[in-house]
């Protein structure tokens, strides 16, 4: 991701192709963010299913040694 695009330009002093690039740069800027961020969420989803497993399989075990306390 180009870090430089954070920078807002000042558009009143850009010509229109200028403006049409800088646009289209802003928009690639965002569409690598978006994907960046569905990545993420992804992951953490994925992190939360295990999660979920693991203290599922933990309260069978923990189930299991009541019974046979």
């Amino acid at each position: 991701m180009k870090e430089s695009m954070a920078v807002v330009k000042d558009l009143s002093k850009i010509s229109r192709v200028e403006r049409a690039e800088y646009v289209v740069q802003l928009q690639e800027a965002k569409r690598e963010v978006e994907a960046a961020i569905m990545m993420r969420r992804r992951r953490i989803r994925k992190e939360q299913l295990e999660i979920d497993n693991a203290e599922r399989r933990l309260r069978d075990i923990e189930s299991s040694l009541n019974h046979l306390m």
